[in-house]
């Protein structure tokens, strides 16, 4: 059996089960100068966003509806269907909103994006969503968001800026100076139908920027098969993947997509023998390598190396490999030899199902990929050159050329949407220095920024909950995004800025209707009527249609300036015809790009988006500051990951303060160690140490931004200090307990119930339950579960969960009511194997918590469920010293909630709870109540599905299951009842209602599944 463990001893080895205490009441040297009064002040918004009763709730604030139907019911919830704004994947949505504001935000099961798989079988259709599209209701409610018309730091009417920017876009152009537009990665094809009126009308250029996207992916496709655009990763149809650095399960484009597909064709088939495999060669740990098959430790810099090696050795399977051997870099990877030859026989023996993958922003590398990709059949298979992404991505040396046109003086006036490049990117400090030379900033946004900051004039952007768009994410599925409530501001949609600064007095909403009726209307079938077609479109939240290009509303085509971006592929090689792919057109780019390696520098720093803040967009929502990172366990802050040989070499541990110093950029952070780290490897994650985000997110960690331009030499010392960091797994170890079983897929084969050996059924004094009706139960598939929390949110979403801070969580006072414990597995700290493990209330059928309670404040109801009395409890905390999963939490503040409009994040069909009161998973009983109180009123029975948890409903892995274990036909029973099927601590015979499933990995003969 495995051994697994969560953390190292200070001689770098897994450290030994200790007990340690699951509350510590007084902690020295707290993360960062804050204390916690202090914090609860500043985090003003955030915490009385989840801590005030509903019921005090002013309405003041809240313009209820768009329109008024009369299909709303007060006090009862109201849907709409609409898209995801939190970032270009633009995954469809499902509004919950009660008496006219929106408070969650829930995927749409029937979206081609992040919908349901065909092929997943039966069982419930839920919509994936991950940790930030979760977190969407609490930026929306941020009371610190720009509001209205300002100029020069005053307010104004919109007519008075209106009537300012088009003189100063006018006196640029006069003056002969450029005007430039910069923006975000876009994928409305309405929006960027808009951004060509603006930019014909006022000679202006288009400029995309995103600091974390996969532009270089685009480009090589461009160069490779005449497309600028970014092919579907068909994973479910993948049987092997091979990913060098691409965390496509975490932080990459579109995780709730990738996790969804991964999730369907990694599920193990032991009937048919098939399992998708996967390997990771990467130099941190990321999300995707904790679940590879089998992972290797590469350090980035010997990506294009990995990739040349593969290349020689599939040369003689095409020709066209073999054309571009002489132009691949020189030098030999730090990987076994014996590794790249068994890589490269499985690619071979995968043909046509495998598919590889890279992360680097180098368009070099990413040719060799594509190659690769070509030579095995991926392009048109497990590589979707016919559903591509419609984005509006960078290109490439656009912002440096847009740096240096500024520097001297070109450009007469900029304007900057839905982008911060002031903070984000490896060139923000050139770029804040040129920016200061443009006489005329104007900035659109939804939310505080540093590039807001730096601009003399600011027009407020609705969120993308209270504004209309639209999204042609995917070739053929175009998407609406619609408001749920009118906008909390006076604020004007940044589409309709630019059209007035154009010259077009249209509203945006009429803009966006004529657009559908001219480019989208046309190409549907089965509505006869506009009206009736737009109707049935907000009520799906998207539409498929044929695939054409866009053209303006009045049939003109569109015209772009230089840097211009196409708002659609035309029908092409990557977008519905097939791909041709130029061999020559590949071999004359890495001719002339070719780069010798240099020595292997002692380290290397690896700047990557995190799962919760990605690029620091959302960095002032705590919801997203307390959701702990996957692999570290740590909130509130990055930090610098090293392993275990590099702290041993620098004397350094947990907690130590460091100095990262690459060339003249310096920043201090506290070190993590972390096993599965390259020796030369130190990684940090960006989004982190903002100025002018808000009071949650101003000075949370260290702005590694400045670190990443350039080649400099990276250092690292410790500076003699330390802090306890936010940290809520604190366990050092199982205590010689199986809480998580594995086992390999031929294991599997050979034994259905291999790494799961039967439990003892034990005798109990207990006389048992009595269920006459329904026995809710969970089945949580440790195969599936990546670790991504987004369940972590959505339960803190649903139920009113509150942020506690820095510092209470430093003391282990986390308020979650579900937790995503990781544990480590194996002897070797450098190749372990990572298992991850969601952990709520257990429902336990003899519960330990019911028996301490003095005044019955915990009682079990006649449908299984552990229930919490919250106007009963009185804080002896007996249960919680009682339970043995330490998953009861007590509230041991009430928490501010002066902010009003914050307020209005809370679902009123859960009561806040006051201090001094334990409160732990219900299993969303307000959804079983609510599912239960349909059901009757609509004449029939339940159905297996109709209840989803907020956990089970978000998981985009389908990893949590909840239903009847009654109905013996329903997918809970069929796994509680399967033989991959455990209890956690079933030797406590307390019965519990949460069932594992045993992971299973796929290393495949000879192979290794770390």
């Amino acid at each position: 059996m495995t051994t697994f463990w969560t953390k190292l001893d200070d001689e770098g080895k897994p450290a030994a089960p200790a007990e340690s205490s699951p509350e510590r009441e007084e902690s020295e040297g707290l993360l960062g100068p804050v204390g916690r009064r202090d914090f609860l002040k500043t985090v003003g918004f955030g915490a009385a966003a989840v801590a005030a009763s509903s019921c005090e709730t002013p309405v003041r604030f809240a313009l209820p509806l768009v329109a008024a139907d009369e299909q709303v019911v007060a006090g009862r919830a109201t849907w709409f269907a609409s898209s995801c704004g939190g970032c270009p994947a633009a995954c469809g949505v499902l509004l919950k909103t009660r008496d006219g504001r929106p408070i969650k935000v829930e995927g749409n099961p029937d979206h081609p994006v992040n919908g349901h798989v065909r092929t997943e079988g039966q069982g419930a259709r839920v919509g994936a969503l991950c940790a930030v599209g979760q977190a969407a209701p609490l930026s929306l409610y941020d009371s610190n968001r720009p509001d209205g018309a300002t100029l020069e730091g005053r307010s104004v009417q919109w007519s008075e800026l209106d009537r300012h920017v088009a003189e100063a876009l006018a006196a640029a152009r006069s003056s002969g100076k450029d005007v430039v537009l910069v923006t975000g990665p876009l994928s409305s094809p309405s929006t960027l139908l808009a951004i060509t009126r603006f930019t014909a009308a006022t000679g202006a250029r288009h400029v995309v920027f995103d600091p974390i996207g996969p532009a270089a992916i685009a480009e090589a496709n461009r160069i490779a098969l005449g497309k600028r655009a970014l092919p579907v990763e068909r994973l479910e149809r993948a049987e092997l993947v091979l990913s060098l650095g691409a965390d496509l399960l975490g932080s990459a484009h579109s995780p709730a997509e990738h996790t969804r597909r991964w999730a369907v064709g990694h599920r193990p088939d032991r009937r048919a023998r098939l399992m998708g495999r996967w390997v990771q060669l990467e130099g941190r740990m990321s999300l995707t390598g904790a679940h590879a098959d089998e992972r290797h430790r590469v350090r980035p810099s010997d990506y294009p190396l990995v990739l040349a090696a593969l290349v020689r050795r599939l040369a003689d399977e095409n020709p066209g490999l073999r054309s571009i051997v002489a132009r691949l870099p020189s030098g030999e990877p730090e990987l076994p030899a014996a590794a790249l030859d068994r890589i490269a026989r499985m690619l071979l023996d995968a043909r046509g199902r495998a598919l590889v993958a890279c992360d680097s922003p180098e368009v070099e590398t990413q040719l060799l990929v594509s190659a690769l990709n070509e030579t095995l059949g991926a392009h048109g298979t497990t590589l979707d050159v016919a559903d591509v992404r419609r984005w509006a991505l960078p290109e490439a040396g656009a912002i440096g050329s847009l740096i240096d046109a500024m520097a001297s003086g070109r450009v007469g006036a900029i304007v900057i949407w839905d982008a911060n490049p002031v903070f984000a990117g490896p060139d923000a400090a050139r770029f804040r220095q040129a920016l200061e030379r443009v006489p005329t900033r104007i900035a659109i946004s939804d939310r505080k920024s540093e590039t807001v900051a730096a601009c003399q004039v600011v027009a407020a952007a609705p969120h993308f909950l209270e504004g209309w768009s639209d999204a042609e994410a995917r070739r053929g599925t175009v998407a609406i995004t619609q408001p749920a409530m009118r906008p909390l501001g006076r604020t004007r949609a940044a589409q309709e800025s630019l059209l007035r600064w154009a010259g077009d007095e249209v509203g945006w909403l009429d803009w966006l209707r004529r657009s559908w009726a001219h480019n989208v209307f046309p190409r549907q079938r089965g509505a006869s009527s506009f009206t009736a077609f737009w109707d049935s479109t907000l009520e799906r939240g998207f539409a498929e249609v044929a695939v054409d290009s866009w053209t303006l509303p009045d049939g003109s085509e569109p015209r772009y300036g230089a840097g211009g971006v196409s708002p659609a592929p035309a029908p092409g090689a990557l977008d519905g015809g097939t791909a041709v792919f130029d061999w020559a057109a590949v071999a004359t780019a890495l001719s002339t790009s070719r780069r010798s390696p240099g020595a292997r520098p002692t380290l290397e720093l690896v700047a990557h988006a995190s799962v919760a803040l990605r690029e620091g967009r959302d960095a002032n929502n705590p919801w997203l500051h307390e959701l702990p990172d996957p692999i570290s366990k740590v909130c509130w802050t990055n930090h610098a990951s090293i392993s275990p040989s590099t702290a041993r070499r620098l004397g350094l541990h947990d907690g130590d303060v460091a100095r990262l110093e690459v060339g003249r950029g310096t920043v201090e952070l506290p070190v993590i160690v972390q096993p599965g780290q390259h020796d030369a490897v130190v990684s940090v994650a960006v989004g982190y140490g903002r100025r002018t985000a808000g009071p949650v997110g101003d000075g949370v960690g260290g702005n590694v931004w400045p670190l990443v331009a350039g080649d400099a030499p990276v250092r690292l010392r410790g500076t003699g200090s330390q802090v306890v960091l936010p940290r809520p797994q604190t366990e050092s170890g199982l205590h010689e307990r199986d809480l998580v079983r594995t086992a390999t897929f031929d294991a599997l084969i050979d034994d259905p119930r291999a790494g799961n050996p039967r439990s003892r059924h034990h005798l109990s004094i207990w006389p048992g339950h009595r269920y006459e009706g329904h026995r809710w139960a969970m089945a949580i598939d440790l195969g599936a579960c990546t670790g991504c929390s987004a369940c972590v949110v959505a339960c803190q979403v649903e139920n009113n969960v509150p942020v506690v801070g820095p510092e209470e969580m430093a003391r282990n006072r986390e308020m979650s009511w579900i937790r995503v414990d990781r544990y480590y597995g194996g002897e070797n700290p450098d190749e372990p194997e990572v298992v991850h493990q969601p952990m709520m209330c257990q429902h336990c059928e003899n519960a330990p918590c019911e028996t301490v309670c003095p005044v019955i404040a915990t009682a079990h109801s006649s449908e299984g469920l552990n229930q919490q009395v919250y106007n009963r409890c009185v804080g002896t905390r007996y249960c919680a010293n009682n339970c043995p999963y330490k998953a009861r939490r007590f509230n041991w503040f009430d928490y501010p909630h002066e902010d009003a409009t914050a307020r209005l994040a809370l679902n009123p069909d859960v009561v806040v709870r006051s201090r001094g009161v334990m409160e732990k998973c219900s299993f969303c009983v307000q959804r079983i109540q609510d599912a239960k109180w349909s059901a009757r009123r609509d004449g029939r029975a339940l159905a297996d599905g109709d209840i989803q948890p907020a956990c089970a409903q978000s998981c985009p892995a389908r990893a949590i299951v909840f239903g009847d274990v009654h109905d013996p036909n329903s997918e809970v029973a069929r796994l509680v009842h399967g033989q991959r099927a455990y209890r956690v601590l079933a030797e406590l015979n307390v019965i519990p209602s949460v069932s594992y499933l045993t992971r299973i990995r796929n290393p495949g003969p000879d192979g290794e599944a770390t």
